[in-house]
């Protein structure tokens, strides 16, 4: 068997299972022809011939009337009156062609002369040499190659049309794989409603040369909509990928074949598989509606899927031969492609309202934005601000903590010292008394009398340094404001000026709970601050009184004051208007924090003339509060 007869078993079996009948052999006793030929191969091309004397004389009786004969798919007609041609549609010898799905229409004015019409029809195929119907008498033109040929002519422009308006819109607007799907649907297409209707395109090609295009072309053009409905999300890869094999399958036995019934079974191959994908594309829309609702690209989608549907369901149904009727492929393929590109521009659409209103809510959306990162940018700062406070307070509490343990030291060292040579005084004393003979005892006496004045300097130094450096009281207790003020000022007397002068003005009997050690630390900043300002003369007060529940200490200077522009800096970190090297920043800081420690406060009032007076202000009892004592 060869190729081309397997081709034809199995169109004629799949046919027969849809109930189509035989090809015609033999007139229909009830039907006005006679077949005088049934159909018969001759050098790859079926002839069949019949005639009727019933069909002029219908035609003499109604004149304006006409001759409907049926559509035989790439097919050839020849009309003969008595003998002699009176129309013909098509080339019986298939070297060229008019159309694939037109047919032969005979007016009756060209069969008013005549007794006996001929008919010969053409098939350059075994699988389309079948007639549905015997030629009839119709009182009207019924106009059908309006649609087997016009309309596709007319079809095919309008595609090329939409390719190319559907690429210049498109590109750039969506991804190039879908811009790209697109337009090469709509031209292919185009090439196949061309191919099936060469004639009004002055293309003069063999019957099988065009079969093959147009078959091609279609598949082609179905394999590039799947695509685009992949691209979109209606049909699955899974599902694409098995009708790319159907279709590569069906295109290599279309450029294979060298018979059209080896053509027609490629491109027979495909259409299950077709109608399957459109299904599961159609069910994946639906699913997609509950889950999202009905919206315009959703309709534009059904319309595409339902015009593609519909119009190649009723191109199979005529192809193989179970109703009669015009070919509306073209009708259903312009609808089609048209209602995707609208689906396509819709999304555009739709990405620019979006765009659109990001735009319009692009402001707020900033100011939103950075309003947060603002309010994150001041929490930053204010952490850091701490981190940094913290950081002062940790290096200036290992500064003291190691002052404080150097002077213990050399406070138990000195103090040890000191008391040998205390000790020993006293006995040496009564050594001189005793020496009644020694010369000297006037002398040594005054040198032994100096001698323990320098002690007991040397030991209120001791004390001193004992109380700043938190020996002799660590944790909060009464103090006398006058010793911490001595103490003080006895750990700083070395640094004071011959032509500075410091007046203490505190009451013997005002008492404040402290930790005295805090407190020192407080005022040597202050004093130390008040002898920078004033440089090597000058006046220094330090006075303290009892309010009604705190106690105010003031150290006052005469110097040149604080600057009005720098007054509400002075407490920050860092902050420090001495040379470099000379300052850190961080003495009048940690004085605030301290006395703030103990629930009090620490004020400036300053006159860039009269000079700076810093007031301390310190709760009578611990923990308890105070207000502010005024400057």
């Amino acid at each position: 068997m060869s190729l081309s007869e397997f081709a034809v078993t199995v169109l004629m079996s799949l046919t027969s299972l849809f109930g189509v009948g035989p090809l015609p052999s033999s007139s229909d006793p009830a039907s006005p022809w006679t077949v005088d030929q049934p159909w018969q191969e001759s050098q790859g091309i079926y002839k069949l011939e019949a005639s009727s004397e019933a069909a002029p004389r219908e035609c003499a009786a109604n004149p304006d009337g006409f001759i409907e004969f049926p559509m035989i798919i790439h097919g050839a007609h020849e009309a003969l009156l008595d003998g002699k041609k009176v129309e013909f549609f098509g080339d019986p010898t298939f070297r060229t062609v008019r159309s694939f799905y037109g047919t032969m229409l005979v007016s009756c004015q060209n069969l008013l002369d005549g007794k006996k019409l001929t008919w010969r029809a053409y098939s350059y195929s075994q699988y389309f040499a079948r007639v549905t119907f015997w030629p009839k008498f119709r009182p009207y033109s019924p106009n059908i190659n309006f649609f087997q040929e016009t309309l596709n002519a007319v079809v095919s422009g309008g595609l090329l049309m939409l390719a190319l308006i559907s690429g210049f819109v498109f590109w750039g607007q969506v991804s190039h794989l879908l811009t790209l799907s697109l337009v090469g649907t709509g031209a292919a297409f185009a090439a196949y409603f061309i191919a099936t209707t060469p004639l009004p395109f002055n293309l003069h090609f063999p019957m099988l040369y065009l079969h093959k295009l147009a078959d091609f072309s279609l598949w082609i053009g179905t394999l590039l909509l799947f695509n685009t409905f992949r691209v979109i999300g209606l049909v699955g890869k899974g599902p694409f990928a098995i009708y790319c094999a159907h279709v590569g399958l069906a295109v290599l036995i279309i450029a294979l074949g060298t018979t059209g019934d080896v053509i027609q079974l490629g491109t027979t191959l495909p259409f299950g598989m077709f109608f399957g994908v459109m299904g599961m594309g159609f069910c994946n829309l639906l699913q997609r509606s509950r889950a999202q609702g009905i919206h315009r690209t959703f309709i534009l989608q059904i319309l595409s899927l339902s015009s593609f549907i519909l119009m190649s369901g009723n191109d199979v149904l005529v192809v193989l031969g179970l109703i009669q009727g015009p070919v509306l492929l073209s009708i259903g393929v312009l609808g089609g492609v048209t209602f995707l590109a609208l689906d396509v521009h819709e999304r555009i659409t739709e990405a620019y309202r979006e765009r659109d209103y990001l735009r319009h809510h692009l402001e707020d959306e900033v100011i939103k934005k950075t309003a947060e990162i603002s309010a994150k940018t001041e929490a930053l700062e204010e952490a850091l601000d701490s981190l940094r406070l913290a950081q002062a307070d940790l290096i200036q509490s290992s500064k003291m903590a190691s002052l404080g343990m150097v002077a213990a030291g050399i406070a138990h060292e000195i103090n040890n010292s000191l008391n040998y040579v205390n000790g020993a005084i006293t006995p040496l004393r009564r050594l001189f008394q005793k020496s009644v003979n020694f010369e000297y005892t006037e002398q040594a006496n005054k040198l032994m009398g100096v001698m323990q004045e320098g002690l007991r300097l040397t030991f209120e130094i001791m004390n001193s340094l004992r109380t700043y450096t938190g020996l002799n009281h660590a944790s909060m207790r009464e103090h006398r404001v006058i010793d911490l003020v001595r103490s003080t000022m006895a750990i700083l007397n070395n640094r004071v000026p011959e032509g500075v002068k410091v007046e203490i003005n505190v009451p013997d009997d005002l008492e404040v709970a402290v930790n005295g050690a805090s407190i020192n630390q407080v005022l040597v900043n202050l004093v130390i601050n008040a002898l920078d300002a004033i440089g090597d003369r000058g006046l220094i007060q330090i006075t303290a009184e009892a309010a009604q529940d705190a106690v105010c200490l003031r150290v006052r200077d005469d110097g040149p004051g604080v600057p009005r522009d720098i007054r509400d800096k002075v407490f920050d970190p860092f902050f420090t208007t001495k040379d470099v090297g000379k300052g850190t920043g961080l003495g009048l800081h940690i004085s605030r924090r301290e006395v703030a420690r103990h629930g009090g406060s620490l004020l400036l009032d300053s006159d860039s003339v009269q000079g700076s007076t810093f007031t301390i202000t310190l709760p009578k009892h611990p923990h308890g509060g105070a207000s502010a004592c005024s400057p």
